[in-house]
């Protein structure tokens, strides 16, 4: 008997059937019973007006299908009026049709829907035609947007872009566009150091396809990375420090997660489990969770339940997590070496756990073996869905997914192989981060070799191998959806497709798609195991070129980095270090700045009152300072050099008002300049200038003013006030109606301008310019604010719980609307299986084919909406009908502090943020 899914699927694939009629008509044409199309009043380009995708109008009509397409390609993206596009249905022949037409209402905010009949008579045969045509721009379109499901409707256009006649013209109007970094991204990515990662790494930076077969180089005889190594002797110093017991049996050229406990592992755990994937749906535009822990927990047979978290803080005293390569989304040999006080204990519970497991899963077989002269014991299945080797290695006891790994570790632990605690990098970031310091909760080491392999022929050539096999896979998982949604009993053999030969053996396994050579979309085999010894000449040409690209980079040495996490009550905190940066480098503009002024604790009058403070170091004979003072050249003319008084800090601060809380309430901006009407003299806001030479200031203002009122005689008023003992300056313009002023005032060590002279006055009170004498006389004294360093030496942040409310205040608006397209991304696939396995659940059916769960990142659940015809959010709604603004996750609107820093030195940089919630 044929399952119910795979009739559906039949009944989509196939041809119009022979009871059905095909009609075609334009949108202007159809009987909307009195209605009208909305009235947008231009010409829409659909090619490039931004976010038109997800409101893309379409139809429902009952027991058929329908879409909406242009006519013809839009030549140059021309405009196209919404009468002119085509809507092209099937449905049952001999009776006219009635269905709903969804399109963009006028100021696209929403959609209207719009009743329509079409008169059984307006069917064609060429319809029948455009009806191919159309189901095939429906889905390339789809396939070209960068939606979750990509590889399904890569596979239905393929498909139906098949069964058109030759040299048929199928265009594509994508859903959405490609995928972009917001500015949100793109400053937490530059001010937290993962901007440095990134250019360093490069991970993201794949070889182009290039024939596998033809010519072959061995990859011994292709040049790899040649940089030279940091010289650590001089930063070493001599000096000594407490290495991780674990460190000796890593292997030199691996990257390494040390935590000093196994609570300190539970707490990392735990706080990325809690906050991870709440601040990854605000910084990230997908709305999909791979569910990596999971599968490597379920794969390796550990999992932190209570009875492992009890026996893991009696029996453990340290844990160390290392890998071949970071490639954990797809596959990587990973391996968790546990300290422990009783290892046999310990390697009984593991034993224990992939027992237990096996027995759950008939397809998984004990194991047990030797590699050199090092025994393991273990489950495996044909999948690798389990893959558990247990092994006591140098008293330490390994649990890894892979014998390679563990062979790796053997040797290492036997001095085969050198280890990660001889490589002078480790002992360098463990003079940095001392093992012994109660704040840690964990190190990650990536040290010189294991960056340097993975941009080395071998990596780069089999990640791209890696990659298109990723695709075939794909491909033919999309092309058994429905015998995989209906169940595979037993797993059986595929013939193996002409288009795919580097797949091998093909199997088609409940886990899905399994290829004896590449393993399964849910765990590639990793590159570490992959039989690869020879290349192909194109491989080893884009290779060649890729090296030499990337090496342009370096001027000299190349880069190990190292991050430390910190996680205790109330506060989560990392500090990166990355040496050295690259050549041209997103930072060159804070590196030029800074020369060779750093922040001192004391810079840039740190205070308890400042809600948000940024503080940067300024060197006054940097190249960009010297820039921006030949942009005032013409003050030399009055006998000032520009900047030359300028000390070595600039910071802006904002100072505790009720205003703040005034602006995070109304939450929109635009609504605040047009509602609220801000006086900008009462934003308590001031920029601080470290001032170096008080003459030159002196010389620079008297020279400004002097200038200004020989170029606009009699347009400003200069009026001198008096704060207790000092004197500062009101600047107001003449016979203007509006009262506003600017303030400024000079001190020994610096120079104050604000718009609100309250706040002023206030700093002139901490830098010591108040009457002191009228103090002593009241019995007061002004209390010096002990100082707090900054988290940077170059550039530094404060954030306190009033600005945070603020800052959340600017976020929410575009967070909301990041959160709405996010969520909508998952409805076009979840669509496709409501339509295609109506009783089941859509999210449910793509957990199930896909192994990644669609999630709305404003936590709201998928739902059909049948007025609607279509899945939706609860909190997000749907394209036609949107959902009220969202907020930010909860755990965000904890935080309750934000301090971050940046410091170049030695040519790297070290970036430091601590983050402190109120739960």
């Amino acid at each position: 008997m044929v399952p119910c899914s795979l009739l559906a699927l039949l009944l989509l694939v196939a041809p119009t059937p022979a009871e059905d009629a095909a009609y075609d008509l334009r949108l202007a044409e159809l009987e909307l019973g009195g209605a009208t199309l909305p009235a947008h009043g231009e010409a829409l380009s659909w090619e490039v007006r931004p976010r038109i995708g997800p409101r893309w109008p379409y139809a429902a009509v009952d027991g058929g299908e329908a879409y909406v397409v242009h006519s013809a390609p839009a030549p140059g993206g021309a405009g196209l009026r919404l009468g002119d596009a085509h809507l092209v249905l099937r449905a049952p022949a001999g009776r006219d049709v009635h269905g709903t037409l969804f399109v963009p209402n006028a100021d696209w905010s929403g959609m209207e829907p719009r009743p329509f009949t079409i008169p059984a008579a307006r069917a064609s045969a060429a319809a029948a035609d455009e009806l191919r045509r159309a189901r095939a721009v429906h889905y390339a379109s789809l396939a070209s947007s960068s939606l979750p499901g990509a590889a399904w409707f890569r596979h239905r256009a393929d498909e139906t872009r098949a069964a058109l006649p030759a040299g048929t013209s199928v265009p594509t109007h994508p859903w959405r566009a490609v995928s972009r970094e917001t500015e949100l991204e793109d400053t937490f990515a530059l001010f937290s150091g993962g901007r440095a990662v990134s250019e360093n790494l490069q991970l993201d930076r794949l070889l182009p396809a290039g024939a596998e077969d033809g010519e072959s180089v061995a990859l011994d005889e292709i040049e790899g990375i040649d940089v030279k190594e940091i010289d650590w002797a001089p930063l070493l110093g001599g000096t000594t420090t407490a290495l991780d017991p674990l460190a000796s049996l890593v292997p030199a050229d691996q990257h390494a997660l040390f935590f000093p406990s196994f609570g300190a592992l539970v707490r990392l755990a735990d706080e990325a489990a809690q906050a991870g994937a709440p601040a990854l749906a605000v910084l990230s535009d997908s709305a999909r969770d791979a569910r990596t822990r999971e599968r490597y927990e379920r794969q390796l047979c550990l999992s932190l339940d209570a009875w492992a978290r009890r026996l893991g803080e009696l029996a453990v005293t340290s844990v160390a997590i290392t890998g071949s390569d970071p490639y954990l989304r797809t596959g990587t040999d990973v391996a968790i070496l546990f300290e422990a006080r009783q290892p046999e204990l310990l390697y009984a519970f593991v034993r224990a756990r992939q027992d237990a497991a096996r027995q759950a899963a008939p397809e998984a077989a004990n194991i047990a073996g030797t590699v050199g002269a090092q025994a393991y014991e273990g489950v495996l299945s044909p999948s690798r869905r389990l893959s558990s080797f247990v092994a006591i290695v140098g008293g330490a006891v390994v649990v890894t997914n892979s014998e390679h790994q563990l062979a790796r570790l053997a040797a290492t632990a036997s001095g085969a192989e050198p280890s990660l605690a001889a490589r002078d990098e480790y002992r360098y970031f463990r003079t940095r981060y001392e093992r012994d310091d109660p704040e840690e909760t964990a190190l990650l080491v990536l040290p010189d070799a294991a960056i340097r392999r993975w941009c080395g022929p071998r990596w780069r050539i089999a990640t791209s191998r890696r990659t298109r096999a990723a695709a075939a896979l794909a491909e033919l998982q999309a092309a058994h959806v429905a015998d995989l949604a209906a169940g595979i009993e037993a797993r059986r053999s595929l013939e193996t497709r002409p288009g795919f030969p580097v797949l091998g053996n093909l199997h088609l396994t409940p886990e899905g798609v399994l290829s004896e050579k590449y393993g399964t979309l849910d765990f590639q085999t990793p590159i570490a195991e992959l039989e690869l010894e020879r290349a192909s000449k194109a491989e080893a040409d884009l290779y060649a070129r890729w090296r030499d690209g990337y090496q342009r980079n370096w001027s000299n040495f190349f880069d190990p980095i190292a991050v430390r996490f910190t996680v205790a009550d109330g506060e989560v905190g990392a500090d990166l270090t990355v040496l050295p940066l690259i050549l041209g480098t997103e930072y060159q503009d804070f590196v030029a700045l800074g020369g060779d002024a750093a922040l001192a604790p004391g810079s840039g009058d740190p205070h308890p009152e400042a809600v948000f403070h940024f503080a940067l170091a300024l060197d006054p004979d940097s190249e960009p300072v010297r820039e921006a003072g030949s942009m005032l050249s013409v003050l030399e003319d009055f006998g000032a050099h520009p900047l030359a008084w300028m000390g070595g800090t600039l910071a802006v601060y904002f100072d505790r008002d009720p205003i703040w809380a005034d602006l995070a309430a109304s939450g929109n901006w635009e609504e605040v300049a047009e509602n609220v009407q801000v006086d900008p003299n009462s934003l308590p806001v001031v920029l601080h200038v470290a001032v170096a030479s008080p003459v030159k200031l002196a010389a620079f203002l008297t020279t400004l003013r002097t200038a200004i009122e020989s170029t606009a005689p009699g347009l400003l008023a200069w009026d001198m006030l008096e704060h207790g003992t000092r004197k500062y300056v009101r600047i107001t313009a003449k016979d203007v109606a509006e009262d506003m002023a600017l303030y400024y005032a000079t001190l020994p060590g610096a120079l104050l301008v604000s718009l609100h002279e309250p706040t002023l006055q206030r700093a002139i009170d901490r830098l010591g310019g108040a009457d002191e004498a009228a103090r002593a006389a009241e019995g007061t004294e002004a209390a010096p604010l002990a100082a707090e360093p900054w988290l940077g030496k170059n550039v530094a942040v404060r954030i306190e719980r009033d600005g945070l409310l603020l800052l959340q205040a600017v976020l929410d608006e575009e967070w909301s609307e990041e959160a709405r397209l996010a969520s909508w991304a998952n409805l076009p696939i979840l669509n496709e299986w409501k339509r295609l396995f109506p009783g089941r659940d859509p999210v449910a059916v793509h957990e199930e084919l896909w192994g990644e769960r669609l999630l709305c990142p404003a936590g709201g659940a998928y739902v059909w909406n049948e007025t609607w015809h279509t899945m939706e959010s609860t909190v997000c709604g749907h394209p036609g009908a949107p959902g009220s603004d969202v907020d930010l996750p909860a755990v965000l609107r904890e935080v309750a502090r934000l301090r971050g820093g940046l410091t170049f030195e030695n040519g790297g940089l070290r970036a430091a943020a601590r983050l402190h919630r109120n739960r």
